[in-house]
C-alpha cells in the first residue's frame, strides 16, 4: 500500500487501521526521514478530515464513523512514532555523552557514530575513518601522559609517523598520505611541520567531546596556512 497522499484513494485512506498506519509511517520514517514522513501523514489525515466534513454535511452517519476512526488511527499512529523517534534521539544523545567520559582503553579503537550518520562525512573513505580512530586513540594516550605531549601553548599533540601508520594498517605510503589528506580536509587533524627531518606534530580534533575550542593553539588557528607538508620517513 502506498503512503503518498496524492495517489491514495479516499476509500483506501478510510480503510486504514491504526496498526496499518503505524507500520506504513514507521517504514516511511526509515526511507524518507522523520520530517517528510510526518508531513505525508498529516496530509493523509487532512483527507479524512475533509471527508468527515462532507459526511456531516450530507448526514451520512456511517461514513462519518469511518472518517472519525481513521482520524483517530492516524493521530494515534503519529503520536506513537513521534514518541518513538524522541526516545531514539534521547538514547543516541545519552550514548554520545557517555562516550565523552569513556576512560582510555588499550583494547579498542573508538570510531564516532557521526561518521556514519552525518552527511558531511559521507564522502570520507572507511579507511580514513579507521585511521581517525587510531589517531584519536593516540591522542587519548598523550592526554593521559600530562605535559609530556603538550606543546609550548599547552595543547596536546601526537607524534605518529607515516611509516608507523603504514606498518600498523599494512598500507603503502601513497594510500596513507591520501587518508591523512582526507582527515585534514574534514578539519579532523592538523599537521604542524617541525623541519630538520623531524616528524610532524599532529593535532587531533576529538569528535567525541562537546567542546573542542582548544584543540589547536590560537597562534596556529589565526596564522596557519596549508598543513599538508611532506613528512620524511
Amino acid at each position: 500500500m502506498n503512503w503518498d497522499y496524492e495517489i491514495v484513494s479516499e476509500q483506501v485512506v478510510l480503510d486504514l487501521s491504526y496498526r496499518t498506519v503505524k507500520d506504513i509511517l514507521e517504514k516511511d520514517v526509515k526511507v524518507n526521514g522523520f520530517r517528510n514522513a510526518m508531513i505525508k501523514a498529516s496530509k493523509n489525515m487532512d483527507v479524512a478530515v475533509n471527508h468527515l466534513r462532507e459526511c456531516n454535511a450530507s448526514n451520512y452517519l456511517d461514513k462519518c464513523d469511518e472518517a472519525y476512526r481513521i482520524i483517530l488511527s492516524t493521530y494515534s499512529a503519529m503520536s506513537h512514532v513521534v514518541l518513538k523517534y524522541a526516545h531514539s534521539e534521547i538514547r543516541n544523545d545519552r550514548e554520545d555523552k557517555t562516550m565523552e567520559n569513556v576512560t582510555f582503553d588499550y583494547k579498542f579503537y573508538r570510531i564516532p557514530k557521526r561518521f556514519f550518520k552525518e552527511d558531511m562525512f559521507r564522502d570520507m573513505t572507511n579507511a580514513a575513518k579507521v585511521l581517525y580512530g587510531i589517531l584519536l586513540d593516540r591522542k587519548c594516550l598523550s592526554d593521559s601522559n600530562g605535559d609530556a605531549w603538550r606543546d609550548e601553548y599547552g595543547i596536546t599533540y601526537i607524534i605518529f609517523t607515516i611509516e608507523e601508520i603504514m606498518n600498523l594498517m599494512n598500507l603503502g605510503n601513497k594510500k596513507v598520505n591520501k587518508m591523512l589528506k582526507e582527515l585534514e580536509e574534514h578539519g579532523l587533524i592538523y599537521r604542524r611541520h617541525q623541519g630538520l627531518g623531524r616528524p610532524n606534530k599532529i593535532y587531533v580534533y576529538d569528535l567525541l567531546k562537546a567542546d573542542n575550542s582548544n584543540w589547536l593553539p590560537k597562534q596556529i588557528i589565526f596564522g596557519k596556512g596549508s598543513s599538508n607538508e611532506k613528512e620524511v620517513l
